[in-house]
């Protein structure tokens, strides 16, 4: 989707509260993940949790979360994290577009899609440019 943006505002408004009861079944989902593996880490994310818009002015209220929780609000519907992720097609002086083509089998379906450069935010990012309310 493509938007003209004319500003945006970032508003943080802390940690994300969830119940023990979540806590316990994110913990055990991501202990079942890493436990044979040493590709996953965690780590804090920003998560979305509104979005304004008024004519090209935007409002964006963040809250931090964990990255195991992303992973467990990918198999739950208990739970849903929309972090906060970045994308953006960089062109090359000679016309090409840099960005990485993925191959993967999903429910024995190959396919492909291309990821853009980008990844997702960490309160690092902000920090310096907005104010936290």
């Amino acid at each position: 989707m493509i938007k003209e943006i004319n500003s945006i505002k970032f508003t943080y408004k802390g940690i994300q509260e969830i119940d023990e009861k979540l806590i316990e079944k994110i913990n055990n989902n991501w202990n079942e993940l890493t436990k044979d593996s040493d590709f996953l880490h965690e780590t804090e994310i920003l998560e979305v949790t509104n979005i304004k818009e008024d004519n090209g002015n935007f409002e964006v209220e963040l809250k931090a979360t964990t990255f195991s929780h992303y992973m467990y609000s990918k198999i739950s519907e208990e739970t849903n994290v929309n972090p906060m992720f970045s994308g953006a097609y960089v062109f090359t002086s000679d016309g090409y577009v840099v960005g990485c083509l993925e191959k993967f089998f999903e429910n024995n379906v190959y396919s492909e899609t291309v990821n853009l450069v980008g990844g997702t935010a960490d309160i690092k990012d902000i920090k310096k440019r907005y104010v936290f309310l």
